[in-house]
This record gives C-alpha cells, sequence and structure tokens, in this order.
C-alpha cells in the first residue's frame, strides 16, 4: 500500500499538533465502532483521518497507544461532565441524579464509549488501570457530593456498587448495539431507584 499524502499541502492550511492528534483519534473512533477494537488496522485509521502513516507515527507507537489515548480521554471527560452535572442542581437528589443522567449521556453520543467500556472491564487488559483510576475518581466526586448535601460518611464500596452497578447494566443494553430510548429510560428508572432507596432513603 502506498503511504497516503496528507491533503493540505498548503503551511497556512496544515493543522496544529492538537488539531491533527485529535483528527486521528476521531478517525479511529469512527472505524472502530463500525469494525471493532482489534479488527481495526493502521490502514484503516490512515483512510478514517486522512492521515499518512508518518504522521500517525508522529502521534502513536502503535494502534495499542492510540486506544489508550482514547480511553483516557473518555475517561476525563466522564469524570467532567459528572461533576459538572452534580454541581448544576440544588436539591440533593437531583444533584445525584444528574450525575447518573451525564454518564448515560456520554455513552449516548459516544458509540465508542461501551466498546471501550467492555474492553477495558477486564482483568487482564491493559485499559484495566485506568478503568480503576476513573472509578476511584467517580467515586471521590460523588461520596464528596453526597457527604455535603446529607452530613452522612458512607463506605467508598457503597459508591463502587453503584457505579460498577451502573456500568455492568450499560453494558447490558449496548450487548446487540445501541441502546434504545426504551433501554436507556429503563437505566434510568432503575438507577434512581437505588439513588432513593441507598443514598438517600429519607428522601425517597
Amino acid at each position: 500500500m502506498r503511504p497516503m499524502q496528507d491533503k493540505r499541502t498548503n503551511s497556512n492550511l496544515r493543522p496544529g499538533p492538537t488539531a491533527t492528534r485529535a483528527r486521528i483519534l476521531e478517525g479511529a473512533a469512527a472505524i472502530m465502532v463500525e469494525k471493532g477494537l482489534h479488527a481495526v488496522a493502521v490502514r484503516d485509521i490512515l483512510e478514517a483521518a486522512d492521515v499518512s502513516r508518518r504522521t500517525f507515527y508522529q502521534y502513536f507507537a502503535d494502534i495499542g497507544a492510540l486506544i489508550h489515548a482514547l480511553h483516557q480521554t473518555q475517561n476525563a471527560e466522564l469524570i467532567e461532565k459528572v461533576g459538572a452535572a452534580i454541581a448544576s442542581a440544588e436539591e440533593p437528589l437531583e444533584r445525584l441524579e444528574r450525575g447518573v443522567d451525564a454518564y448515560l449521556d456520554l455513552q449516548a453520543s459516544r458509540p465508542l464509549f461501551a466498546v471501550i467500556q467492555a474492553e477495558a472491564i477486564r482483568p487482564d487488559s491493559v485499559l484495566a488501570p485506568g478503568r480503576e483510576q476513573t472509578i476511584q475518581g467517580l467515586i471521590h466526586v460523588i461520596a464528596e457530593t453526597h457527604k455535603s448535601l446529607f452530613d452522612v460518611e458512607l463506605d467508598p464500596y457503597v459508591f463502587r456498587t453503584l457505579i460498577v452497578g451502573i456500568e455492568g447494566l450499560t453494558l447490558h443494553t449496548c450487548r446487540e448495539g445501541a441502546p434504545s430510548a426504551e433501554d436507556r429510560a429503563r437505566v434510568q428508572k432503575a438507577v434512581q431507584h437505588v439513588l432513593r432507596s441507598v443514598l438517600a432513603p429519607g428522601e425517597a
């Protein structure tokens, strides 16, 4: 296969390093949703992102490094959006529920979200440490919020149970493709029931 040439030949039109890296990640995400995480070759990413092989290797050592970068980006966005959603409401339960909604919204708007989740959940996956770090970050955000709202300090395992439960439930709804609106509504209702019953029983 002949190396692909970047179409932007005018130096004034060339994207900066950040934009080029983002384009590679976006192209890779699209093709990985279509073909599967482990069925994608570098040439597929080159075509999807419209970059040369040389450009690809300037940013990523291999596909594994690219998948790791996608996972990191996804995790950072998840923690940021959940935290922002929690802070956007006034009522205690609404804060927690908005955090859950932010999680579900990210899953719905990012087709690769569940694909990477399914990979990271395997104990032997190179993404497993990043998943654990993200879970710890979410535990911290939710636990601090819960303590400030209800003045009760719960065992972190309570929040881990909630987070891992949501993760498993959302993966279950994605087992045959993108979840339907009905699946999303069922997940939302089930999680809200748990929130009200476990984290804020006096508010149920």
